[in-house]
């Protein structure tokens, strides 16, 4: 028994070591070859207009995926509901002022306003105001590097 073991022990040792498993995480536990950056803004509020739903919900995908509480005023309860429910965000089934003194309360006040409309997004910092037009990936992906462009010259 123990000359078998031997035996595959000095030929594994001869063929060389087995190759590892690659890991498919980096150090900063996101995948590798993705970007991680800590994003500054950690309350966002998005608030909808009923016709443009799909950018308030790539908006609300994307935000929510970077960390950030995110909270949307949507009047119909179902959809609001799901996206919520998919994206770990709060949706508020109000008009906007209502859902934004509530969302006030529940978490402060958010370091980014957005406001859709249009099929463009209005991004409202602290010190500045940016209107952003194109796909709805292109809105939200521009947005996130906005937002993260302005947290760092803000602080």
């Amino acid at each position: 028994m123990a000359d078998n073991y031997l035996e595959k022990k000095m030929e594994e040792h001869r063929r060389g070591a087995a190759p590892a498993h690659p890991r498919t995480l980096g150090p900063l536990g996101v995948p590798r070859g993705s970007v991680c950056l800590p994003l500054d803004v950690r309350t966002v509020f998005i608030a909808p207009c009923e016709a443009d739903a799909e950018v308030a919900a790539e908006l609300v995908r994307t935000f929510g995926e970077a960390g950030c509480a995110v909270g949307f005023a949507l009047k119909d309860i179902k959809e609001g509901r799901a996206l919520a429910q998919a994206t770990s965000t709060r949706h508020y089934p109000l008009e906007v002022p209502e859902a934004l003194a509530r969302f006030t309360a529940d978490k402060g006040a958010p370091e980014l306003l957005i406001t859709v409309s249009q099929g463009a997004a209005t991004l409202k910092f602290t010190d500045s105001e940016r209107t952003l037009q194109g796909s709805p990936r292109q809105i939200a992906d521009t947005a996130l590097v906005l937002s993260l462009a302005a947290a760092r010259h803000i602080r």
